[in-house]
């Protein structure tokens, strides 16, 4: 992984998830891009929030940074926390998200340091929409290129709700991101399809996915030992669940026939929910199905905890319904290489379905379906007590996201290379204006 040759590139990163943020599976995208991308030419810097914009934060986080990766900080403020008066607040005070009040602050901070030190691109990530309306504003005033990273659609099916204010500026800002990006940057074939049907005239559309980062990896599953057949079960789903496309509704009516049946007891298995974002659900879903003495709702970790608790878990738990069919959670690259078998409620035609088919998981079956969800839960219980579990990724580098790093900076030096000197000196003149 040779880096490449001539001046040094700077790529300015424009992201609302930095650490020590705990909550967001979507941060260490970025932050992976900055820590490899020094290996292939482009240096990087971050402009973010402040901390107490984050709902919840774990210092311990901080040690993800890169050694050296200078982060600028900027004000903002999270309307239902910082904003509300008996719980609720102003709807304006969350367009386009609830940290729109970042958007002066990270505009004129951002204006300051590309002046400052001038980057070669500004880089921003989806979501948070706020981080988008920043980049552009930049980019607007100093000419500096645009590069778009879009984790998840800007909108898609019901998101946002179709009748919405919210849903028209999503629209409005979506399109102004193919209108004037240098280059998009989706991270599913699903998204880029959408998107290319949506914007046929659109800028340059790379696919990168998501991945883990090896070298951490590859230390915590040294630092593990997986549970041994006899041993209690102990199911995990990290990260968010949501009412649309995460409901665990139909799991947890399986789940009740199966404890009907006498094959799963509180004593010999349990399934473990963490860092959810909404636990009262959860939980209320749970009581519903007569379930909870079988549940587990647990808080946020810090990031390696969070591996570790992966890859020292009986099994691992994807709820990804057909509302997401085109992307594919970040967890699930994390999934995969922690080596611990896998059930999948999700579509075999959606995008996390091909691609855990294409790695050997076979106990998939659609999260709308609480018969199959049945069978294949009973199943999958029953392989992960025998000890015969699909077999495991073991090869981390094709999930690694120093890969996708090096794709991205071979994305960079296309995209600009082709843009050409006349950029360059349009953005100099936009500086002087």
């Amino acid at each position: 992984m040779a880096s490449s040759g001539g001046r040094r590139k700077e790529l300015r990163l424009v992201a609302f998830h930095s650490p020590p943020i705990q909550f967001s599976s979507g941060v260490h995208r970025t932050l992976s891009f900055a820590k490899f991308l020094p290996r292939f030419g482009w240096a990087s810097r971050v402009l973010t929030v402040r901390p107490e914009a984050y709902p919840h934060v774990d210092d311990a986080n901080l040690e993800l940074l890169p050694p050296g990766l200078e982060v600028i900080r900027s004000f903002a403020l999270d309307a239902q926390r910082h904003l509300s008066i008996g719980g609720k607040h102003p709807g304006f005070l969350s367009i386009p998200d609830r940290w729109q009040s970042w958007i002066p602050s990270g505009i004129a901070t951002g204006l300051r340091a590309v002046r400052r030190r001038r980057p070669t691109a500004i880089f921003s990530t989806y979501p948070v929409a706020s981080a988008l309306v920043i980049a552009r504003a930049v980019h607007r005033r100093t000419g500096v290129p645009w590069i778009v990273d879009l984790r998840d659609p800007i909108v898609f099916g019901d998101y946002p709700a179709p009748a919405g204010r919210r849903r028209r500026i999503y629209e409005s800002l979506e399109r102004s991101v193919f209108d004037e990006a240098a280059a998009v940057i989706v991270a599913t074939e699903g998204a880029k399809r959408l998107y290319r049907k949506r914007y046929p005239e659109a800028p340059p559309l790379h696919v990168i996915e998501n991945g883990v980062d090896h070298e951490l990896f590859a230390e915590v599953r040294r630092e593990t030992e997986p549970p041994r057949p006899g041993d209690e079960i102990r199911i995990l789903h990290s990260g968010h669940v949501y009412a649309n496309g995460r409901d665990p509704g139909p799991l947890f009516a399986a789940l009740s026939i199966l404890k009907d049946e006498g094959i799963c007891a509180p004593s010999t298995l349990r399934i473990a929910f963490r860092a959810t974002g909404c636990d009262d659900f959860v939980l209320a879903q749970a009581r519903r199905h007569g379930v909870d003495d079988l549940i587990d709702v647990l808080p946020p970790v810090a990031y390696r905890d969070a591996l570790l608790e992966m890859c020292s878990a009986s099994g691992l738990l994807v709820l990804q319904g057909k509302a997401f069919d085109s992307q594919i959670p970040a967890k699930v690259y994390e999934y995969l290489a922690s080596g611990r078998p896998i059930l999948a409620l999700t579509g075999t035609n959606g995008e996390t379905g091909r691609m855990l088919r294409a790695f050997g998981v076979d106990a998939l079956c659609p999260l709308e379906d609480r018969a199959a969800i049945v069978d294949a839960l009973r199943g999958f219980v029953a392989r992960l007590r025998s000890g015969d579990t699909q077999p495991a990724a073991q090869d981390l580098y094709p999930l690694s996201r120093c890969e996708r790093t090096e794709r991205l900076a071979r994305v960079l030096d296309e995209t600009l290379g082709a843009l050409g000197p006349r950029s360059a000196e349009r953005g100099i003149r936009a500086q002087r204006a």
